[in-house]
């Protein structure tokens, strides 16, 4: 099997979110817990994805294209970053100008393979 990467990953702005605890709150929260593991893994999932919803509002409003993935290379994205084995990223978002003239979905140096279109999951309302 072949592996594409994302071609968000060559948008305009590319941000890439990690886990990172600040030295500061790892030590306060040590001193109270005996430990820094518990919140951090919940509370990192939802400020990223409250940050992530802001930022596609944004682009979105300001005409520019969007797109969160999480298809990299962990060794590659590490050296890009200057970041050691224990770097743990969690998703990153391209921001960049629309090519009209180009699927979006079509692979940035591979233009015969488009990447699968997955159906839309249903979601159900209900009304109380």
């Amino acid at each position: 099997m072949k592996f594409y990467t994302n071609p968000q990953t060559l948008a305009n702005l590319l941000i890439v979110y990690d886990y990172r605890i600040p030295y500061a709150k790892q030590k306060s929260v040590k001193d109270q817990f005996g430990h820094y593991d518990y919140p951090f893994q919940r509370d990192g999932d939802m400020a990223i994805g409250i940050s992530l919803g802001y930022l596609f509002y944004i682009a979105k409003s300001l005409g520019y294209k969007t797109g969160a993935n999480a298809c990299w290379d962990g060794n590659l994205l590490r050296n890009i970053l200057g970041e050691g084995s224990d770097y743990s990223p969690a998703v990153m978002l391209g921001i960049g100008f629309p090519n009209e003239d180009r699927n979006s979905r079509e692979h940035h140096t591979d233009p015969t393979f488009t990447f699968p279109q997955k159906p839309k999951e249903e979601i159900g309302i209900e009304f109380i």
